[in-house]
Parts: C-alpha cells; sequence; structure tokens
C-alpha cells in the first residue's frame, strides 16, 4: 500500500480548514490541521508534511512571518507552501513568493485549480527528491573515491603520524599523503584542493599521481612541489587551485625541510612544551607557471611534533589570527599522544554551529 501524501493546512478559520480537509481528502490525500502560524510550525516540524497550505492573512504571527519561520528550520525548509489569500494584488503575490512559497491560491477557492496546483507541486517536490537521491548517491561514490586514495596512518606505522579528516560534505577538498623514500626518510603533505564535488575528486588525484611521480630522494623538496606545479598547472582546470605544506623529515639526523604553498601556517610543539608559528609563505599551486616557493629548514628533535591543517580548522575555531584556540589546546595536553592531541583538537570544534568547509589535521610526532 503506497504512502498516503501528508498536506498540514494553516488557517485561522475554521470553515476554511474544514472544507479544504474535505476536498483533499476525497482526492486521496491525508490532511493536517492548525489554526495559526506557531501550532502549524510546530506541526509541520514534528509531520513532516509534503506541502503546505498557509494563509496569508491571520491575526497574530501573519503568514508571511511563518513561512520565515519555516524557512529559516533546517526541518521544514524544504517543504514547498502555498498561500492562500484574498489580496491578488501584484505586491502581495510578490511578498509571499520573496519569503519562499512556491504558488498562492486566491479566495473564493475553486477546487479544480486547488487540486491542479497542489498536485503540481507535489509532482515537482517528488522530481526534486529524486534528483537528490541521485546527488547524493553520486557523493557517495565520489566520497569512496576519494577514500580510497588516502593513506591510513595504521599502514604505515613506523610514519608516526595521525589524521583527522571531516569533510563538509560527503566529497571533500582535503586531502594528505605520506610517503616513505627510504628507511627513516618521509615525505609528509597536508593539502586542500578547492571545490568539494568530483572535481576535487579530480584534482586530488592528479595530485596524489604528481607526488607518486616525484617524491625521490633525486628530487629536493622545492623541486617536487615544483614539478607537482607543473603536472596540476597541466590537468586541473582555471579556476581550481591547490594548497599544501609538505613536510620533509630525515629522521635519522632530525633534519627537516618545511614548504608552505599558500597554506595555513603550520605549528612546531617542541619536547621543551614550545610552540613555534612557522610564518614562511609560497604562492598556492596550479595558478601560475613560477609560483614563489619559500622552503623553511630546521632542525627537530626526538619528542618535536608538527601540526598541519586546512583553514577550515583555522575559521572554524574563529579565534584572534585563528590559531589561539589550537596553540591553547596543545599546550593544555603536552605529554598526550599525537593521536590524543588532535582529538583533543577535533573536540574543540564540535560545539561549532556553522562548519561551511573540510577540516584536516594532521600531527608528526619526531
Amino acid at each position: 500500500m503506497l504512502e498516503k501524501i501528508k498536506i498540514l493546512i494553516i488557517d485561522d478559520t475554521l470553515p476554511n480548514r474544514v472544507y479544504l480537509s474535505k476536498l483533499l481528502t476525497s482526492e486521496g490525500f491525508e490532511t493536517l490541521q492548525a489554526q495559526n502560524g506557531a501550532e502549524g510550525r510546530k506541526t509541520a516540524e514534528k509531520e513532516l508534511p509534503d506541502l503546505i497550505i498557509l494563509d496569508m492573512m491571520m491575526p497574530g504571527e501573519t503568514g508571511l512571518e511563518t513561512c520565515r519561520k519555516l524557512k529559516d528550520n533546517s526541518k521544514t525548509y524544504s517543504i514547498p507552501v502555498i498561500f492562500l489569500t484574498a489580496d491578488y494584488s501584484k505586491e502581495s503575490t510578490v511578498e509571499g513568493l520573496k519569503c519562499g512559497g512556491v504558488d498562492y491560491i486566491t479566495k473564493p477557492f475553486h477546487d479544480e485549480e486547488v487540486i491542479a496546483r497542489i498536485r503540481n507541486h507535489i509532482q515537482l517536490k517528488a522530481v526534486q527528491n529524486e534528483l537528490m537521491a541521485k546527488y547524493s548517491q553520486d557523493l557517495k561514490s565520489i566520497s569512496d573515491a576519494q577514500k580510497s586514495i588516502l593513506i591510513d596512518p595504521e599502514s604505515i606505522p613506523d610514519a608516526l603520524f595521525h589524521v583527522y579528516h571531516k569533510p563538509l560534505r560527503e566529497a571533500g577538498g582535503d586531502y594528505y599523503d605520506v610517503v616513505k623514500l627510504t628507511e627513516n626518510h618521509y615525505i609528509y603533505i597536508c593539502a586542500d584542493v578547492s571545490g568539494h564535488d568530483i572535481a576535487s575528486i579530480v584534482t586530488s588525484s592528479a595530485l596524489k599521481t604528481a607526488i607518486r611521480q616525484y617524491t625521490s630522494v633525486i628530487y629536493t623538496p622545492k623541486q617536487i612541489i615544483g614539478q607537482i606545479n607543473q603536472l596540476l598547472n597541466k590537468v586541473i582546470d582555471d579556476d581550481l587551485f591547490v594548497s599544501l605544506i609538505l613536510l620533509y623529515v630525515n629522521r635519522d639526523t632530525g633534519r627537516a625541510s618545511l614548504i608552505n604553498a599558500g597554506h595555513p601556517f603550520p605549528l612546531i610543539q617542541h619536547g621543551d612544551g614550545s610552540i613555534e608559528l612557522i610564518r614562511e609563505r609560497g604562492h598556492m599551486l596550479g595558478t601560475m607557471e613560477n609560483p614563489v616557493i619559500k622552503v623553511h629548514e630546521t632542525r627537530l628533535k626526538e619528542g618535536d611534533r608538527i601540526f598541519m591543517f586546512t583553514d577550515g580548522l583555522v575559521d572554524e575555531l574563529r579565534a584572534p589570527d585563528g590559531y589561539d584556540q589550537i596553540i591553547k589546546a596543545l599546550r593544555e595536553s603536552e605529554g598526550k599522544s599525537v593521536r590524543e592531541q588532535i582529538e583533543i583538537l577535533s573536540e574543540s570544534i564540535s560545539p561549532a554551529a556553522d562548519n561551511n568547509d573540510d577540516i584536516l589535521i594532521m600531527g608528526v610526532q619526531i
């Protein structure tokens, strides 16, 4: 048995509600009723009807106000709203459409018009739902493809790193990689690919190809970045770009080279507890043939840690300069493992309500 289409009628006039309810029920629809905007919004949030018929002129909270509040609610914003109005003026109908209504029905009612308009918008909503389901499935496929190119820290335990990765949607633009050059020689990559769709996956795949092709002991870190940039310029669209940090570590000597290509500044937490913000930064990749590439050379000691992250973390914490809360969390978690520190950092962003970017945190233990 097919599930009935559910329609909510919000009108302060009882005879209108009764008349519409009988008409819709006779056509096979299930109906719900509310006598004012507040009651209607509560019913809509609880029952999630397929469509709402809303009287535009009600005492107290008007239909326009009710519609705006429905559209501001994440649970009810996608429910189509058809206004009932005795005011056929252009100004009135425009106001209804501007606040989120999809159509209007004028009083007095004409049964055939009411049913026709309702059926049109129910059918349109069904098509939209099908498209969204397909889009979600496509994004799921993209997400699976993305996960297949990301390395699992447990697959290379001697690299001593951990990551927290939270895409904005099913598919994200953040990317990381680790390459073991020789015994105790590693390359770590923390990158942000512009976009959150299939284009970002294609770019991430191109980036991974370039990294695997050019990360070799025969190239210096600066040469690796130059080669990656050349490949990206050839294969990605003009409106796409990549920011990244490349960290080279020689675990035998402690020598490290760090290149920041338009990425948020990384942090080094030294074994003595002091924290160093590395502010050297060059151009993003994939945007020009000869970007500025700056190399930061340093000597790391056992117990030091390097933390890299994408701009989603800095933006989400909304701290002065974007780094204060990160530094505070690292200081408070001193002595814990890199995994635990990253978990603490990730927990610090959980209460934030408006996450509008991917978030990637990468920590490396020396």
